[in-house]
């Protein structure tokens, strides 16, 4: 229980996931990072070490994965595969199946996919996308 108070202290990113040092991303996660400013590229789910999930993460990992399968239908290949999004994807996944119940993964999940495609959600990045073109 003290460790879950401590966790949930945390400063969270824009997924709901704790982070244990967000002025000092990994340099993997945020290459190009300066010194003394928080994390500027949020990428807690392609694999950072300093991402801490919590019981409440589950809905912002949801709605990254289906963030990012929208993202994959609208940009570029190369910048799909150079940005490391499908690793992202594939890690997300991973996370969710692991660490959370199956029956929340598909609420969390069906939510954030009919908000995309009403656009009550704009992908960062991306905007809105016509709701013809969302993958439902």
């Amino acid at each position: 229980e003290a460790r879950l108070k401590a966790y949930r202290q945390l400063m969270r990113s824009r997924v709901g996931v704790g982070c244990a040092d967000p002025r000092r991303p990994p340099e993997e996660i945020d290459p190009a990072h300066k010194e003394g400013r928080l994390c500027g590229t949020q990428r807690c789910l392609k694999e950072c070490t300093h991402a801490i999930f919590l019981p409440e993460s589950l809905d912002g990992i949801a709605m990254r994965i289906e963030e990012l399968i929208v993202m994959s239908d609208h940009l570029p290949r190369e910048t799909w595969l150079r940005g490391g999004f499908q690793e992202e994807l594939e890690w997300s996944e991973v996370l969710l199946e692991n660490l959370y119940p199956l029956e929340r993964i598909g609420e969390a999940r069906s939510k954030w996919r009919e908000r995309i495609a009403s656009a009550e959600h704009l992908i960062p990045g991306l905007g809105r996308i016509p709701l013809n073109e969302v993958t439902a």
